[in-house]
């Protein structure tokens, strides 16, 4: 800060910026230069933005006989969609929310630069004819209530000044500011009439160099910035470093992540101390996006009644509820019960229940505080019936968030402190939408609330950091030592046109306002071009050759400039999954094998000798660590309910029925009340089981497919030779290498010779026989199925009860078995049995002597069934999907 500008602010002149950002840089510059001279306290300077500016005018201002209400972007926003709703557009053509921000956004342009909406009759589109219609009764509204946006406020003071109303500062100073709108301008000069002195503080020209680098694309550009800011800071420490990114909104993820892998590598090394960053990124995330928030608003939803899953889920692990640390196990054991449970949405009310009856041995609460919790949420939200203003429903989710005990025991640091009193900001502002609001239920001010959450750019307060990365916006007014501008091409420097679409074309262009024709565009572009150089005394600007699959070129703006080859160095940009691969310092061993399982029960049925025969580890992972992916829920019926739904209403209509001659004789009538009553009884089954999810509508719809698959199933039965139903889901236990594994059949057929035949339903799709084929088997349930049989068993089955690809596959011995199953001799048969007892023992063996090798069986295909990628780390490996793909291919 130039010594001309601090004599100002401490002769009480009023600095104005174009922007937030400035004016805290500007408040910190003139602290420092006090700090600097000795002083050890001083007056607090008025540097404000523009916008804070004027309402502190306009709260300053003489009292009006009827005062005007001041409103403020939100309730602005609720009265555009008042406005529009009123005008007799429904919600399913056109989205009231977006619509009144896109309209507010353009109202804001039209006063800025004083264009008049159109008239009724005026030729224009039909957006500007609604934007005409609905600007009309917007301002009827505000007229009425007595009403004052802040799109209109400059205009209102300046009428205030010429009527001597308002109280104004003998000098202002305007910074930042690359232009002035009509209406800007029309404020400053009634000031200068009135007495006041308006001046332009502009930073004077200290450029010494500029020089365009050019890079294959825009991760390589990106990434060279961040080497080239360390560099500078290693070089310079004292110096002020600024990289600008034209679209760092929609980048700034990317940019942390690229600016603290190069800047701050060791970071991700376990045992490294917490250090600030070196750098700062503006433009914050939405308020919304922290967790500490993300966990107040879920708690909310919790009050209101339902929640989804996977959001509870979130809250059950949130270390911001009351009672979070010391119940974290029982409650991420209660998120697992919920998950395995299915329902999409979880009430309020159920996870009450399900909380409750988590006990321990002594029958006690395994989470007592979260069952404490929910029973003051279940009061809220009894109380939260009805419809009221958004201060009451404020005022409400505050007392519900402190009976939840947010934001958490633990101590909270200095960023969270922050977010917690934005979060305070925020239902002070959605309070303050009583005067223009209407009162609404819990759920719709809830969402309106997250609305206003996630619109709202938040960042917590920072020191101030040597490297400081900007949009073009933010670094107006700024200086620096080093400025990197990145990505000055020809697609983005100037920008193409984009005339606001609710405006008329013809005023847009007539007024010259920002983005109405391609001149326009460069015109600004080359003056916000200027500015940054003359901001900087060494400036650096970069394009890509490539955006996507298009080819581009530096910007026309910096063409003349001189042309330096990017750095030869690497940028910096570690991978460290190559670099540890790469280290030579490294000792291999095979881990491959636990300790032998003891003879006796094994858990997992034949889905042991599955996983087994699939892979390994798998088999260990799952049955022996017991290892299991949290299941996702669901919104209806998956392919594991639907399978559960044919086993059982199959089961029960060959209670029925009890063979082919019964199935026979029923007639057509009689046979569809038998399905419709099996059918009724299996889905009724599964909706005890979720009952949130199968409301009446979704049970008929069930009802009807499953009714239709047995039909069509039927019909392949009925063309089989005669047989009857001798077994259903019977239940066995087979000797295995020492272990007894559980199993049930799920059906048995006695054929007219006698012999028995076993059927296993499928509902997935299953082709050809080969599943029966080889050591490692991939359906291993059947040859153990005719193994276990009470009698002997001449043939295996796979029914494909499916409704596009009905039938059998499998093997049966002799001629007896229907189509698509193979056939083998007796003898054959024999030995295909004393095979499967071979390579079944093989497999028990294998798992009790606890092979644990990472062995798929089909490769990647085996791998992308399997939820356990992330315990085996088979693709860390350099065996992941696309190297089996590959060998796969050459083989």
């Amino acid at each position: 800060m130039d010594q001309k500008l601090l004599e100002a602010l401490d002769n009480g002149a009023v600095l104005v910026t174009g922007n937030r950002r400035l004016a805290r840089a500007l408040q910190d510059d003139h602290a420092r230069h006090q700090q600097a001279a000795g002083q050890g306290a001083w007056a607090t300077p008025t540097i404000l933005p523009w916008s804070a500016w004027l309402i502190s005018l306009w709260q300053g201002s003489h009292a009006e006989r009827s005062p005007r209400i001041l409103l403020d972007a939100t309730q602005t926003r609720l009265v555009w969609e008042r406005v529009i709703r009123e005008s007799g557009i429904g919600e399913g053509l056109l989205g009231i929310g977006s619509t009144a921000a896109q309209v507010a956004d353009a109202w804001q342009l039209a006063r800025d630069w004083e264009i008049e909406f159109p008239a009724p009759d005026e030729p224009v589109g039909d957006d500007a004819r609604a934007f005409g219609r609905w600007a009309r009764r917007f301002e009827q509204q505000c007229g009425r209530h007595g009403w004052l946006d802040e799109a209109r406020l400059p205009t209102a003071l300046a009428e205030r000044i010429q009527r001597d109303q308002l109280v104004l500062p003998i000098t202002v100073i305007l910074a930042g500011f690359d232009e002035l709108t009509p209406q800007q301008q029309r404020l400053l000069n009634a000031m200068t009439r009135a007495g006041v002195t308006v001046s332009r503080h502009e930073p004077a020209g200290r450029n010494q160099s500029v020089e365009r680098l050019a890079f294959a694309d825009e991760a390589g550009e990106l990434a060279h910035a961040a080497a080239w800011a360390r560099d500078c800071l290693q070089a310079h420490p004292a110096a002020r470093i600024g990289v600008v990114v034209g679209d760092l909104a929609s980048q700034r993820r990317r940019v942390m992540r690229v600016f603290a892998d190069i800047l701050h590598p060791g970071r991700v090394l376990p045992g490294q101390p917490r250090r600030e960053r070196a750098f700062n990124v503006s433009l914050g995330p939405p308020l919304a996006g922290y967790p500490l928030v993300r966990g107040a608003f879920n708690i909310l939803r919790l009050m209101a009644g339902v929640i989804d899953c996977n959001e509870l889920g979130t809250l059950l692990r949130s270390p911001y509820l009351e009672g979070g640390l010391a119940e974290a196990d029982a409650r991420a054991r209660l998120d697992a019960r919920l998950r395995r449970r299915g329902e999409r949405e979880i009430w309020l009310s159920d996870l009450l229940g399900m909380a409750r009856a988590q006990t321990d041995a002594t029958d006690q609460a395994v989470a007592p505080h979260f069952v404490n919790l929910l029973q003051r949420l279940f009061v809220h939200h009894r109380e939260s019936a009805g419809s009221q203003h958004p201060g009451a429903w404020a005022a409400r989710f505050s007392q519900c968030l402190t009976a939840a005990g947010w934001p958490g025991e633990r101590p909270r640091t200095s960023e969270e402190f922050q977010i917690t009193e934005a979060w305070g900001g925020l239902l002070d502002r959605f309070a303050s939408l009583d005067p223009v609001a209407e009162p609404i239920a819990v759920k719709p001010a809830l969402a309106r609330l997250q609305r206003m959450a996630a619109e709202l750019p938040f960042q917590p307060r920072q020191p101030d950091r040597p490297i400081q990365v900007l949009g073009p916006l933010e670094a107006a007014g700024q200086t620096f030592d080093y400025l990197w501008v990145v990505g000055v091409d020809d697609e983005r420097w100037p920008a193409p046109a984009r005339p606001n679409p609710w405006l008329p074309l013809h005023r847009q262009r007539q007024a010259d306002m920002p983005h109405a024709t391609p001149a326009r565009e460069l015109d600004y572009a080359r003056r916000q071009l200027a500015r940054l150089q003359d901001s900087a005394t060494h400036l650096v600007a970069s394009h890509p050759a490539r955006r996507e699959d298009r080819a581009i070129g530096p910007s026309p703006l910096i063409r003349h400039w001189p042309v330096r080859e990017p750095p030869a160095h690497d940028s910096g940009l570690l991978d460290f999954r190559d670099l540890v691969h790469a280290c030579q310092a490294t000792e291999s061993f095979r881990d491959d094998r636990l300790p032998e399982f003891p003879a006796g029960p094994a858990d997992g049925g034949t889905g042991m000798l599955a996983s087994q025969s699939a892979c390994p580890f798998q088999a260990v992972a799952r049955y022996r660590l017991g290892a299991r992916a949290l299941e996702e829920p669901r919104t209806g019926p998956d392919a594991r309910d639907r399978g559960q739904l044919v086993h059982q209403a199959l089961e029960r209509l060959w209670r029925q029925l009890g063979d082919q001659r019964t199935l026979l004789s029923r007639d057509s009538v009689a046979l569809e009340g038998l399905i419709a009553d099996v059918v009724a009884d299996a889905v009724e089954r599964l909706a005890r089981r979720r009952p949130r999810t199968y409301t009446d509508r979704l049970k008929a719809v069930e009802a009807d497919t499953l009714q239709r698959l047995l039909r069509t199933w039927l019909a392949q039965e009925q063309q089989r030779p005669p047989f009857t139903v001798a077994a259903r889901e019977q239940p066995r236990t087979i000797e295995l290498a020492g272990l007894s594994i559980s199993l049930r059949l799920d059906r048995v057929d006695r054929l007219a010779d006698g012999s028995h035949l076993v059927i296993d339903y499928k509902t997935g799709r299953i082709a050809g026989n080969a599943f029966l084929d080889g050591d490692r088997p991939d359906q291993p349930q059947l040859p153990v199925y005719a193994l276990v049989a009470d009698t002997p068993v001449t043939g295996v089955l796979a029914a494909r009860v499916r409704a596009d690809d009905p039938g059998f596959c499998g093997m049966v011995c002799g001629d007896e078995g229907p189509a698509g199953a193979q056939r083998r001799s007796a003898e054959d048969w024999a030995e295909q049995l004393h095979d499967w007892q071979v390579v079944l023992t093989r497999l028990a063996t294998a798992f009790r002597e606890g092979d644990a090798a990472v062995d798929p069986k089909n490769g990647s295909a085996t791998c992308r069934t399997c939820d356990l990628a992330t315990l085996c780390r088979i693709h860390e490996a350099g065996t992941g999907e696309d190297d089996m793909e590959s060998a796969e291919a050459g083989a």
